[in-house]
């Protein structure tokens, strides 16, 4: 999530060539892949220059860029003979908590089996504890003896993220009077006059640390409203309402609001789980998935059970905010006459029609001459993108359905999601196909649900990452990470054809105890260490590596 902003760089070429050409900093991310596994895992690949272990005083610091919602930085800490490597959260916020998975990989230039990492996992990131890693890795000598480093002193450095996970918890502390109170007034005098005076002593009430928020000028509804967090590159707050909203039929129950305070070009489609209370005494939203309109408002959670007086503990109500996605959303308007022809050359007959987080301007197109509806999508301003660099961009798309009757409006996801594609400035972007489910016919025969008042289809571009990477051609460093993937493929079909060796040899013991057995007598097939040493272990020519690997 959130966009990925680098200063202009120079193509390079490897070694001394790229530090006269004057490359933008000392580690450069190089390379991103998103695996799309249950772990939501994302690779970074960086190129560390020779002044990383070379300019002891000069920070050698990454750029920051974004993953699982968060933006992040990596550091090198050197001595004149240890390197170490650190992973930094850059946007903690008091009563946030980040948990991941991280792995830092030194890529060998000869074999994957001589790879040196260090992993940890479930780390906690925190304002007080917003870095981790290890400061004394490796030497600094063995970078060129055990061939990590090439000829001019640089080495490739791989970082591995998953399972990351984020939590913003805080207290509401309420005076024992004031929740005797409204805890009455919740259950005896909703809508009375005295109901009235205790939503303005809920109004006075704050959270820790923070100016009590104003209530609603028309109907004086209280409001509680925490501290702010960052996630997704916007900044949000929780707010209480402890008599709930009257325009969403609440009924006095209590509501809670996630409220973002920034970010207004676009909507977005947020994840996320509500837990109020603790312990037996508690209420939990499940996993909610809003949408965050373009003035932050949100649908939000209605306690449907116990009030909030009947989740304080000693005057405290414990709240706690699951944060799991926060994407923006781009809607392009389509109009669905002509739109079976494309420009081929995706450069040029149709305007921009949305914008996505970083201002870049795209182009969706829709094509009625196949038998389901398809969608396209061009990267319309490439010049855009400096020079020297990769931008790689993920996205869901979305076409939207109004149901007949409520007119509530349904999301109708793309085959195949999520999609993606890299875009250089040079290049020439031909367009994204996406198929859907959709039929032409249903949408001519339904046009109600499909077009608007101006015959246009609605599309919505949920846009997934952005990252921009130095080197936009292909470099010899590319070559390392293919060819380990050789080596594993080639151990990886050793090792099966052993274990299929192993399982043939085993087979052939359990037809021969079978046949001993009924029989009545010994096997005279059986080694005589059969019984002794039954469990087959790898080979002792095979490295510990290779063993752990299968």
């Amino acid at each position: 999530g959130g966009g990925s902003e680098s200063a202009p760089g120079q193509p390079f070429g490897g070694g001394p060539a790229c530090q006269r050409a004057g490359r933008p900093g000392m580690a450069l991310l190089y390379r991103f892949t998103r695996l799309n596994d249950r772990s939501n895992t994302g690779v970074f690949t960086f190129i560390a220059t020779r002044s990383v272990t070379r300019d002891l005083h000069r920070d050698a610091t990454t750029k920051d860029f974004p993953f699982g919602y968060h933006r992040w930085a990596v550091s090198f800490v050197r001595t004149d003979k240890v390197l170490g490597v650190l992973l930094r959260i850059r946007n903690p916020a008091p009563g946030s908590k980040c948990y991941l998975d991280f792995t830092f990989t030194l890529l060998n230039r000869e074999h994957f089996s001589k790879n040196e990492a260090i992993s940890e996992k479930q780390v906690r990131f925190t304002s007080e504890e917003s870095t981790h890693g290890s400061s004394r890795w490796i030497l600094i000598s063995d970078l060129q003896s055990r061939r990590f480093s090439d000829e001019t002193g640089e080495f490739l450095l791989e970082l591995s993220l998953s399972n990351v996970t984020t939590v913003f918890e805080t207290d509401i502390r309420v005076p024992q009077n004031l929740v005797n109170q409204h805890h009455h007034h919740h259950h005896h005098h909703r809508g009375s006059a005295t109901g009235h005076q205790t939503q303005k002593e809920w109004a006075t009430v704050t959270m820790p640390g923070q100016v009590a928020a104003a209530a609603n000028a028309s109907s004086q509804l209280p409001r509680l409203e925490s501290s702010y967090f960052c996630f997704g590159g916007f900044e949000w707050n929780i707010s209480l309402l402890p008599e709930g909203s009257p325009e969403d039929g609440d009924n006095g129950r209590p509501r809670v609001l996630l409220n973002r305070l920034t970010g207004f070009d676009h909507p977005c489609r947020v994840q996320y789980r509500v837990v109020l209370g603790e312990g037996e005494r508690r209420a939990d939203s499940g996993v909610l998935d809003q949408i965050s309109d373009l003035s932050g408002r949100i649908r939000g959670f209605s306690l449907r059970g116990p009030g909030a007086a009947d989740l304080l503990r000693r005057g405290t109500l414990r709240l706690q905010l699951h944060m799991l996605s926060a994407n923006a959303i781009s809607e392009a308007k389509v109009s669905a006459t002509g739109s079976g022809t494309t420009d081929p050359s995706g450069n040029g007959a149709t305007a921009p029609n949305c914008y996505d987080r970083d201002k870049q301007p795209w182009c969706v197109e829709v094509d009625l001459g196949s038998d389901c509806v398809r969608l396209k999508l061009y990267y319309a301003e490439l010049q855009h993108i400096p020079r020297g660099h990769l931008r790689y961009v993920a996205w869901n798309a979305y076409l939207i359905r109004r149901q007949p009757g409520s007119g509530a409006r349904e999301s109708v996801l793309a085959l195949r999601a999520p999609h993606s594609s890299y875009y250089v400035q040079d290049g020439m972007d031909v367009g994204v196909v996406m198929e859907t489910d959709v039929t032409v016919r249903e949408v001519r025969e339904s046009a109600s649900m499909y077009l608007d008042g101006s015959g246009s289809l609605t599309v919505h571009v949920e846009w997934l990452d952005s990252q921009l990477l130095f080197g936009s051609t292909y470099h010899k460093y590319d070559d390392i990470a293919r060819t380990q993937c050789h080596q594993m493929k080639r151990e990886i079909a050793a090792l099966q054809a052993e274990n299929y060796n192993l399982e043939r040899q085993v087979f052939s013991y359990q037809k021969s105890i079978s046949y001993a057995s009924a029989r009545g007598q010994p096997s005279e097939d059986l080694p005589e260490d059969y019984y002794a040493n039954h469990v087959r272990r790898l080979s002792e020519t095979q490295s510990l590596s290779e063993s752990e690997y299968a």
